[in-house]
């Protein structure tokens, strides 16, 4: 019997086949030979099975080494290190990349344990690797592959192992070119298992991951140094999902801001925190800045935090986008600039207190009315304190005070000059003002003020009040003087003036260190503006004493000025009327002697006319010598104008009779005293003096006078100095029109009325008239008028508009005292430029009694 003994290796499959043997037995032939040929025979159809058997087995072989070579030649190009383990975990096969990997080469790597204790091999986190652990062994173990465990080696030490292991000459060279420096690996362990379960083989693969593993360490170290540097921000910085906008990230500065953790706050969304009002406002608000994909800045958005009530948050909001411009995230970031805003309001508070103390400190040193003082003060606090009501309250020497300033806002009770008597202010409130102390009550009802004190003020609708004492500085007046310390510390003569008071109605209120000393600022402003009033009131009352004594010295010596000018003029007005009468004397004998005898003369002259009319009738032919005569005297004309002749005479004597007469009433030498007379008797007088300047002349043509004479009744007077207002106007008027052209017309209106405009206007004994009736002269032009400079220094003593030597000032003048000083009357004048003037005297028809005596 021949034995064949055949051992095959089997092929794995899916590229695990790696290794594969083939062994022949030796043929045993036996001793007996009767079996020989049959032997033979049945060797040879074995030789021949076998042979066949042989050639197809090796046809498959060589099939199979072409495809393991194949392999071999793909494995060891893979990049991947590749190591077949047996059952002990020897290695069996290696790829040129796992030599590489290792440092070895693929013999020196030959029956080697791989990552065994030998090895340096160090976890992840820098600790060693402990065998058992090992991937390798684990896959042995457990008989479960191992997938992605990382570990690392250092190549140097395994060279050292080998060396030590092998003994090999060349280790030395071999060292010294390979790479001492750590290598990361991630490792996977397959264990091939036979058909009864055990591990035939373990493949263990790796790949070298150091730079990746630097990488993730250095992005890692970057991801935390950016976490740290997010995390200790001062502003917050959250990140959201897009889809629910839920929390992903959270800094410490929002678990700050907001009250909640980290851990409390991921995954939640603004429904969570806030309130849905305010959620729903931020969700929209994310939602457009989502829609956008733009940054969004909110300069400054109030937020009610839930543990720190109301933030002002600087916000900006910006979206991420993917690589296809889609948003996944939405990134905001919040500044807290609550105490920023605060401090810039403060800084505008101060501001405003500054510009408002130097508003009402200019005020002070600009106007003198201290009521647009306090009011401007009253009215400023109001605005700037956005309180309702703002007061000043003057206390009475009985301790009871009024408001005599105050701004209050619409809707609430104002208290504006009303008397307030409140006997707890003054037990027990008084002298604690009057040493300078302010109160602040937040709220009055739960005050530590008396009762009555806390009634009153509710009767005003007050919640809460700010007080501050205004003391008056008293240097001015040191009876009661108190000893008060002031705001800068300054002992100094003061007393309680008042208090400048705030009121907030509507509400409680806080006040705050700003509103305390920006009242007692304006406080002590009010004190300043008060003392100098003090000393404007002193000032003015002296002013007003010299002013009155230095009036006085002017009125008198005006006076004596205007007496003297007037006792100049009345002396020449005298000598004047003292001439005219003694002219007119003078005249009005022979021209009474000559006018007496013009009538007698006329009558005798007729009736020897009427006698030469009868001879020429009964004698119609008379002798040569009287037709001679009659001819030689032109006897019929001598007839016709003697009579005129006479009449001429008659009229001239009675002209000069009047004249005489005109004279005399306007010199008035009888008529020194005050009698009752006409009026227009005086005014035809002057009319008839001043005829030869009313006449036509070469240079100018004539004044047409217009009488419109009311009736009016005699009135009671000084008629010589009367005649002499009467001279002075129309004197004026005449030099007026002197340069007019035609019409030149000067109009004299009188009129009775019944009382004169200009009595309810004076306040002195003028006033104090018996008459109701009084007389109006107007006399008016149609020259060049006049302008009001010189219309309102018409009647100023020596004042004149006339050439010199064509007037002395002093016609008017002495015409306003007749007019005003002797008759109780009113002298004005009406004028415009190019408008004519018109002088209007009105006078009492009747004197009054003190100016009888």
């Amino acid at each position: 019997m021949i034995s064949i003994s055949l051992k095959l290796t089997p092929i794995s499959h899916a590229g695990e086949i790696l290794l594969s043997t083939y062994d022949p037995s030796l043929v045993a032939l036996p001793a007996n030979s009767v079996f020989l040929g049959a032997t033979v025979c049945i060797i040879v159809i074995i030789v021949l099975v076998v042979t066949l058997l042989t050639s197809q087995l090796n046809r498959h072989l060589s099939t199979q080494q072409q495809a393991l070579f194949l392999l071999q030649t793909f494995v060891n190009e893979m990049q991947v290190g590749v190591l077949l383990l047996s059952p002990q975990l020897e290695v069996q096969f290696a790829n040129l990349a796992a030599a590489e990997l290792l440092g070895l080469s693929q013999g020196e790597l030959r029956s080697q344990i791989p990552f065994d204790s030998g090895w340096q091999v160090f976890q992840k986190d820098g600790t060693p690797f402990a065998s058992e652990l090992q991937p390798v062994r684990q896959a042995l173990i457990t008989k479960v592959p191992m997938r992605n465990v990382v570990l690392g080696i250092q190549r140097n030490k395994v060279l050292k192992q080998e060396c030590k292991k092998q003994q090999k000459a060349d280790f030395n060279r071999a060292f010294s070119t390979a790479d001492t420096s750590m290598i990361w690996l991630q490792v996977n362990a397959n264990p091939l298992l036979a058909a009864n379960g055990e591990v035939e083989r373990v493949i263990c693969s790796f790949s070298d991951i150091s730079e990746r593993l630097h990488s993730e360490t250095e992005l890692q170290k970057t991801q935390v140094f950016l976490n740290s540097v997010i995390d200790n921000l001062p502003d917050c910085v959250l990140i959201k999902e897009a889809e629910f906008l839920r929390l992903t990230g959270w800094n410490q500065a929002c678990e700050k801001l907001f009250g909640y953790s980290k851990a409390e706050a991921i995954g939640k969304n603004d429904y969570d925190f806030f309130s849905k009002d305010q959620a729903d406002f931020f969700i929209s608000r994310d939602r457009e800045v989502l829609a956008n994909g733009q940054l969004v800045d909110i300069p400054v958005e109030p937020v009610h935090t839930p543990h720190q009530g109301v933030k002002l948050l600087h916000t900006k909001k910006v979206p991420i986008l993917d690589d296809a411009g889609i948003p996944q995230y939405l990134l905001a970031i919040f500044e807290d600039i609550t105490e920023r805003k605060q401090a810039e309001n403060d800084l505008i508070k101060q501001h405003q207190r500054a510009q408002l103390l130097a508003e009402i400190t200019l005020k002070i040193r600009q106007s003198l009315q201290l009521e647009e003082i306090l009011q401007t003060t009253v009215t400023e606090v109001l605005n700037l304190l956005e309180t309702d009501r703002v007061l000043i309250y003057r206390l009475l020497p009985d301790n009871s005070g009024t408001v005599v300033t105050e701004a209050v806002r619409s809707g609430f009770q104002a208290i504006l000059g009303q008397n307030i008597s409140d006997p707890c202010f003054g037990e027990k409130y008084l002298q604690l003002y009057a040493a300078g102390r302010v109160r602040a009550i937040a709220d009055l009802e739960n005050s530590d003020l008396l009762q009555c004190h806390i009634d009153l003020l509710q009767r005003v609708e007050v919640k809460a009040n700010l007080v501050v004492p205004i003391l008056v500085n008293e240097e001015l007046n040191t009876k009661n003087e108190e000893k008060v310390v002031n705001s800068n510390g300054a002992r100094l003569n003061s007393r309680l003036w008042g208090l400048l008071i705030a009121h907030q109605c509507g509400e409680t209120r806080q006040w705050t260190s700003f509103e305390i000393e920006l009242l007692q600022q304006l406080a002590d402003q009010v004190s300043i503006a008060l003392f100098q009033a003090q000393i404007r009131e002193q000032e003015t009352r002296q002013r007003q004493q010299l002013a009155k004594q230095n009036l006085a010295l002017e009125q008198a010596l005006k006076n004596l000025q205007q007496a003297q000018t007037q006792l100049v003029q009345s002396e020449k007005m005298v000598s004047l009327g003292q001439l005219v009468a003694g002219v007119a004397h003078e005249i009005n004998n022979p021209v009474n002697f000559i006018y007496a005898n013009v009538s007698p003369a006329r009558d005798h002259v007729k009736n020897l006319l009427y006698l030469l009319e009868l001879y020429a009738k009964n004698y119609p032919k008379p002798v040569a010598e009287i037709t001679e005569a009659a001819g030689e005297i032109e006897l019929e004309f001598l007839q016709e104008d003697l009579p005129k002749i006479l009449s001429s005479m008659h009229v001239g004597a009675d002209r000069i009779r009047q004249i005489v007469l005109s004279l005399r009433n306007f010199s008035r030498l009888d008529q020194s005293e005050k009698k009752r007379v006409d009026l227009h008797e005086g005014i035809d007088s002057t009319l008839l003096i001043l005829q030869h300047r009313l006449k036509a002349a070469p240079e100018h043509p004539s004044i047409q006078i217009v009488k419109d004479y009311g009736v009016l009744p005699p009135v009671e007077c000084y008629p010589g100095q009367l005649n002499q207002v009467f001279m002075n106007i129309l004197s004026n008027c005449l030099d007026a029109l002197e340069n007019q052209p035609a019409p030149r017309v000067i109009t004299i209106r009188t009129k009775l009325i019944e009382s004169a405009s200009w009595i309810a206007k004076k306040e002195d004994k003028n006033s104090m008239l018996d008459s109701q009736y009084f007389v109006r002269v107007s006399i008016a032009d149609n020259g060049p008028g006049m302008t009001e400079e010189i219309r309102s220094r018409l009647f100023d003593p020596f004042f004149t508009t006339k050439p010199p030597g064509k007037g002395t000032g002093l016609g008017l003048s002495i015409s306003y005292q007749i007019i005003v000083e002797k008759h109780s009357g009113q002298l004005g004048c009406v004028s415009e430029p190019d408008r004519g003037a018109e002088f209007i005297i009105e006078i009492p028809v009747k004197l009054p009694a003190w100016k009888k005596g």
